[in-house]
Order: C-alpha cells, then sequence, then structure tokens
C-alpha cells in the first residue's frame, strides 16, 4: 500500500539561484517574479514586450523581412503574400498577414478562390458522413450568389469530437492574501471550462531526497512546509468541487533531482517517478482524482530530457514504478513545440508499451504556425488511436521560434490575438479534441488578481469554450478569403457553432452556407476586437447568413437547423 504525507519545504536553484514561492509576488494585475525567477523564465524562452522597429532585413533575424511600414514579418503560407507581420509589429499590424501587393497596380490581390490540397481518406458513415483523415483535402469554397466570399460548412466531412476546454492554474494564488475568489468564482461562472491543469513548484514537495530507494517511500520527507497541503490541494478541492477534472503540472524540479538547465540525468529517473507518483497519491487521498501522469516541467519536455531518448526512457521509468507502487495511470507524450514533435514522437512510440500507456498526445502552439507541423501531430494521433491535447502556453507562433516574439502579456489584445490563432491551429491543424488555455490564475493569469476583471486573453478563452461544449464534432469547412480562419462544430444537440478569425490588416465580408440542402437560421453570436469584447454580431442580410469581421477579430456564431 502506497502512504502518502503532508508537508512541504523549499529552497531550489535554478541556475545557482536560490528561489522559493517568497519570490512570486502580485503587482496589480500580473504576476511579478524576481530576480533569479526571471532570469529563469527568460532561460524557458519566455519573451518580452513591446514594439520592434527594423530599419533592414539583417535585423528579423533568419527568414525574417523588414517590411515598408518598419516592421518585421515572417513565412506564413497561409496568408495570401506568404507574409505576416510579427506579433511586436507596431500601427496595428501585429501578427496580420502582409497585403500580397500587386507589382502594377501596388494594390492588394483578391482571391477568386479558396481550396487545400493534399490526400483523402475518406470513410462512409451509415448516414452518408464521411469521417476524413488529418491530412483529408480538396474541398473548394466560391463566391456566393450575392458577391461575398463564402464558408462553406460540410457537416458530412467529420473529424476530432472534441472534450471541452481547460485552463492551466498555478498554485500559489490559493493563498495570496491579494487575489480575490469571490471575484475570481464569478468569473469562472462565465466560462464552460471542463478541465484543470494544476502547475506547481515541484521543490516544494521533495526538497531533500525522502531515502536512497525509488521504490520506497519516506512520508516525513514530502511536503516539509506545507505549501502542498495549503495551496496545491485546497485549490485542487476547490476546482473538484466546480466540477473540473484535473491534472497536474510541474515547474522546477528540486535541484537534488537535475542538473544543470534543468535536466533530469538517467540515474534520477526512479526518483523522478516516485516523487511524482506520491504527489499524486497525496492528492488523491485529498480527494481530488488523478489519471495521467504529464512528464512536462520548466518550459517544455526538453528541458527536463534533453534527447527524445532520454524522455522515452524515463517514461519508461514511470511506468516501471507504476507497476512497483501497485497504480494505475497513462502517462502523455512530451509536450514539445509542434515544430519538433515529429521527432519526438516517433520515438515515443517506437515502445508499444509507452503506446499502450499513453492517455494523449501533448502538443504546444507556441514556437511555430507552421499548419504541416500541426498536421503531423495529429496522424500520430490518428495512427495509434489516442487522442491530440493542446496547449496555447506563452502565447508565441513565429515561424523563426520565439526569443524576441510575442509580449507574453495577458493585460493585451495582441497576446490574446495570438491566443485565439494558436486555439485554431490546434484544432484544426492538431485535431486537438481538448486545448489548455495558459493561464487562468496565477503568472499571467487572464483574470485580475484583486477584482476578478476579465483580461483579454479571457474574452479568447470565452469564445472558444462557451461555443464548443464536451461531444461537439469538428467538421469541415472552407473559406474562399484565406485570411480569414474558420473552425466549425456540429455540438451534441444539432446546431452548428462557427468560430472564425480575420487575420487581416482590412475588414471582410463573408457568407456562410451548408454544403448540404439543409437550411440554417441564426442563433446566438459573439465578437471580440480590442478593447470591445463579446459584443453582439449582426447579421447584414435578412437572412443571417453574412457577417462583416472587422481585422484581428475573433467572431463566435451559433447556426440553429429549422
Amino acid at each position: 500500500m502506497f502512504q502518502i504525507r503532508q508537508r512541504v519545504v523549499f529552497a531550489l536553484s535554478v541556475s545557482g539561484a536560490s528561489l522559493s514561492r517568497d519570490t512570486l509576488f502580485l503587482v496589480g494585475r500580473m504576476v511579478v517574479w524576481k530576480g533569479a525567477m526571471i532570469a529563469a523564465l527568460l532561460a524557458m524562452g519566455c519573451p518580452s514586450s513591446g514594439t520592434f522597429v527594423c530599419l533592414d532585413d539583417a535585423e528579423c533575424g533568419a527568414q525574417g523581412q523588414c517590411e515598408a511600414p518598419g516592421f518585421c514579418s515572417f513565412p506564413d503560407d497561409q496568408c495570401p503574400s506568404g507574409r505576416r507581420y510579427e506579433p511586436l509589429a507596431g500601427e496595428g499590424l501585429a501578427s496580420r498577414c502582409v497585403p500580397a501587393a500587386d507589382e502594377s497596380t501596388g494594390t492588394a490581390t483578391d482571391s477568386a478562390s479558396a481550396s487545400t490540397s493534399g490526400t483523402t481518406t475518406l470513410s462512409t458513415g451509415s448516414a452518408g458522413e464521411t469521417t476524413a483523415s488529418v491530412d483529408s483535402t480538396t474541398t473548394s469554397a466560391t463566391t456566393s450568389d450575392n458577391g461575398n466570399p463564402s464558408i462553406v460548412i460540410d457537416p458530412r466531412t467529420r473529424y476530432q469530437t472534441l472534450d471541452g476546454m481547460g485552463i492551466q492554474a498555478w498554485d500559489f494564488p490559493i493563498a495570496d492574501p491579494d487575489w480575490n475568489w469571490d471575484a475570481a468564482a464569478l468569473a469562472f461562472d462565465d466560462v464552460d471550462i471542463h478541465y484543470v491543469q494544476l502547475i506547481t513548484l515541484f521543490s516544494d514537495w521533495e526538497p531533500a531526497n525522502d531515502d536512497a530507494d525509488p521504490y520506497s517511500t519516506n512520508d516525513a520527507a514530502f511536503d516539509p512546509g506545507g505549501e502542498i497541503a495549503a495551496e496545491d490541494i485546497v485549490m485542487g478541492q476547490w476546482m473538484v468541487d466546480r466540477g473540473y477534472e484535473l491534472n497536474v503540472q510541474k515547474v522546477l524540479l528540486p535541484g537534488w533531482m537535475t542538473v544543470a538547465d534543468y535536466e533530469v540525468p538517467a540515474e534520477q529517473y526512479a526518483e523522478f517517478a516516485e516523487s511524482v507518483i506520491s504527489y499524486q497519491a497525496a492528492l488523491e487521498a485529498s480527494g481530488i482524482p488523478q489519471t495521467e501522469i504529464d512528464l512536462w516541467q520548466a518550459g517544455t519536455a526538453a528541458d527536463a530530457f534533453k534527447t527524445p531518448a532520454a524522455a522515452a526512457a524515463a517514461a519508461d521509468a514511470v511506468l516501471n514504478s507504476l507497476d512497483v507502487f501497485g497504480v494505475e495511470r497513462k502517462l502523455l507524450t512530451p509536450s514539445v513545440p509542434g515544430s519538433i514533435a515529429e521527432e519526438w514522437l516517433s520515438v515515443w512510440f517506437e515502445s508499444a508499451d509507452r503506446a499502450e500507456q499513453t492517455a494523449a498526445v501533448s502538443v504546444r502552439g507556441a514556437a511555430t504556425s507552421e499548419f504541416a507541423d500541426f498536421q503531423a501531430v495529429a496522424a500520430w494521433g490518428e495512427e495509434f488511436n489516442v487522442p491530440v491535447w493542446g496547449y496555447d502556453n506563452w502565447y508565441c507562433g513565429s515561424n523563426d521560434g520565439c526569443p524576441a516574439a510575442p509580449a507574453t502579456d495577458s493585460t493585451t489584445w495582441a497576446s490574446a490575438w495570438e491566443m485565439a490563432q494558436q486555439n485554431y491551429r490546434l484544432i484544426a491543424g492538431a485535431h486537438a479534441s481538448r486545448i489548455y488555455h495558459a493561464a487562468m490564475v496565477g503568472f499571467q493569469p487572464s483574470l485580475d488578481p484583486a477584482t476578478g476583471a476579465k483580461l483579454p486573453t479571457f474574452y479568447v478563452l470565452q469564445h472558444f469554450a462557451n461555443w464548443i461544449p464536451p461531444g461537439s464534432v469538428y467538421l469541415s469547412s472552407v473559406a474562399e478569403n484565406p485570411a480569414v480562419f474558420s473552425v466549425a462544430v456540429e455540438r451534441p444537440d444539432g446546431s452548428y457553432a462557427l468560430i472564425l478569425l480575420n487575420t487581416d490588416f482590412v475588414s471582410n465580408d463573408v457568407e456562410v452556407s451548408l454544403a448540404t440542402d439543409q437550411n440554417l437560421s441564426l442563433g446566438a453570436t459573439a465578437q471580440s476586437i480590442a478593447g470591445e469584447y463579446m459584443t453582439q454580431l449582426a447579421s447584414a442580410d435578412e437572412a443571417g447568413l453574412v457577417f462583416s469581421l472587422p481585422p484581428s477579430s475573433i467572431s463566435s456564431i451559433e447556426f440553429l437547423l429549422p
């Protein structure tokens, strides 16, 4: 039988600096990490804020180009011009497509139709429906009879079933006197989330090795300072009482378990497994069920385990320890950016045992905006029949990595807009069935810590969470205008929801239709742009199917069937 403990200490070392929960404090709307914690976060790849003005291409770095307004752009095949301004561009151009200029006229070129192409694998269901594989394509949209670019929803071509949206929540706000939990609860009531990933400073759980045997536990060595009992467990119980399913993510493992740069050496894999399993056992003993183990820590799995082979070996050690302790738990694959997921997942799935014990393929929306990277992740999930879970961590979608872009500031629309595009890529590209938003509370929260006021990133979460309930099925939808990204779902009640992102620098009108002969009627709508959130979106025609989309806007639309 596995025993639990309830204590906590602290004292961890990152880059030679001693850190504790006392280095965290709240100022106004955001969490500020003092001294060494700032360096630690920067080492994880967290970008800085501000506007970057360029003078020439060299200042933009690899693949960068200094555009005429003085801001950098990077390749993006989802823009008509093939390039997108970086999120640090000013003058309202952040994250927008660079206009495709016609050399003879200097005007932006218009696309007469939009299509996707590739290999289509379809199976026909009993009702004439088709289920498409991850690289299914060859769908086209044409201009509507009214002359508006069309968006065609095809309910016959169906992809993943979504099981709802989730959030990440740092553990420390539960004990912070400046955090207004009554106000926060009201905000939680306004967003339809179903999953929480609790982020814990893991050095507080086992600051010193409990004993020399990784297959036996010394209860007195765990939580010696009481932070886990006072913060993690209290917050976990609060979340569970609200009906959320909770799992755990670890940040900053104790120094005795790691070497330089957060790395867990091979000789500590069994100790790492014991620490994680014992921590989750403590949560379960306090009424917080646990079903998965996430190897993610301190940025990405690549921080704790420097190679795909190391992460696979650590996973094998965890699976062995689960057997020793008689605990049933499945694993999430290493949470790495889509740009390197192919390399990591190919090693992970070499083992039949790891494949069988995989709860989900885990992928970050950050660090790349290449749609093909996310499609590759979807292919792994499809091949091994496991779902894909996405994370919109750190609001970074630069093709060239994240050293300088964008701002990780949840108070800005720039960060919220980047988050929205990550959500699109995770659902449409990686075919994620679940997305965890970083973060509802704690570091860069979506809520004001003192008042519970909703910040811009909260509204993006609301657009996706409130319009895509569990059990919704992601459908094919094709926008004629390639600057408009679309996510269409059929909801369990038979209605449709459509989320539209206008990534252009100008407003765009679109007309929505079904590929079948069914008629649509307009239901609830909401639209968000910088400074104006969740306002009603009015249709521009009597039928309720034509909409005007402002630049850098998110629109959520419900369609009912007669």
